[in-house]
């Protein structure tokens, strides 16, 4: 039996690049472009455990806490295990981050973590849902000649987005996620207040490039009718499309296809190589459109995310059973 312990992440900040690099090695070459060769400083500030066995570090899990949502949420920020490690040893750890989020309604765990993995196996027992989804991407513009004489797009960069304004896009895009898979998936999809605190999030984060994030309006009711909204990768030079979504009322009539269509023109400005994003296997709708603009799957990918139902005592670092 191996001899297991924990340790905070802080206390053991070595341990981290070690770890680190067996994940982007992990990584099928596709998406070791997007990443990091060497571990973000960002990252090694956060709060997190690693994993020793048999005094070898074999697994570390850092997460951060979603403080703007009306609900608490936990999201893990960075997740990487050795292939030596064993299944009591990931079982630990996840124990324990879970013991330090007892206090937090919902844990989101959606990284780029190989299939053979053990932690998708803990995730699971654990009781987490999970969801499939692709990584898509283009390298090449994408342009659509649709035009409408009642709805305009309008940059991001030349927006103001006041607060009744957000609120809107909030309202927006709890309707557009209504009754789909990924509204019931995702938490933050599922009431206007929770819509608007994650789209804050996207468009105050360091990342939003609102020079290629755009807005839908209708000319006639002068209201946002959906929006393309995008990060930016610079080290890859890669657009990330956030979020695309669509007014229901609004459907059907090209608007989607004219937004993606724009946000894709950064393609033929120079400075970005790639457009990448992820949609849910089961939102058939979106896959075609975006197939019908030549996209490629990159990569599957999972997600997974647990309500907690009740509190779990937090247990001390130790060593196992």
């Amino acid at each position: 039996m191996h001899s297991c312990r924990l340790s905070f992440s802080r206390e053991c900040p070595k341990a981290l690049p070690h770890l680190y690099e067996l994940y982007r090695a992990s990584l099928p070459p596709c998406k070791q472009a997007f990443v990091a060769p060497h571990m973000p400083a960002d990252l090694l500030a956060k709060d997190g455990l690693v994993c020793f066995q048999d005094d070898e570090p074999i697994a570390a899990l850092l997460w951060r806490l979603d403080r703007e949502m009306p609900f608490s949420l936990s999201s893990v920020d960075f997740y990487a295990e050795s292939p030596v490690a064993s299944f009591e040893s990931i079982q630990l750890l996840f124990d324990a981050f879970l013991a330090r989020n007892c206090a937090n309604q919902v844990i989101h765990f959606e990284l780029w973590t190989p299939p053979q993995a053990r932690i998708h196996q803990v995730l699971l027992q654990r009781g987490f849902e999970r969801i499939e989804r692709k990584l898509l991407s283009l390298s090449q513009p994408a342009l659509d000649a649709s035009e409408f004489d009642d709805i305009h797009l309008v940059s991001l960069s030349e927006f103001h987005l006041i607060p009744t304004r957000l609120a809107k896009l909030g309202e927006v895009l709890c309707q557009a996620y209504a009754e789909t898979v990924d509204g019931r998936f995702y938490e933050h999809y599922r009431t206007p207040a929770s819509c608007r605190a994650y789209l804050s999030q996207v468009v105050n984060s360091p990342w939003c490039n609102t020079r290629h994030s755009w807005l839908a309006c209708s000319a006639h009711a002068n209201t946002i009718i959906g929006a393309a909204l995008c990060h930016s990768w610079p080290r890859a030079r890669t657009l990330f499309l956030e979020q695309l979504f669509i007014d229901p009322q609004h459907r059907g009539r090209g608007v989607g296809k004219r937004l993606f269509s724009q946000v894709t023109r950064a393609l033929a400005q120079g400075g970005v190589r790639n457009l990448v994003w992820t949609v849910s296997e089961a939102n058939h709708p979106a896959l075609a459109l975006y197939q019908s603009f030549g996209a490629a799957e990159l990569d599957a990918e999972i997600a997974y995310i647990k309500t907690v139902a009740k509190a779990i005592v937090p247990a001390p670092l130790g060593v196992s059973p």
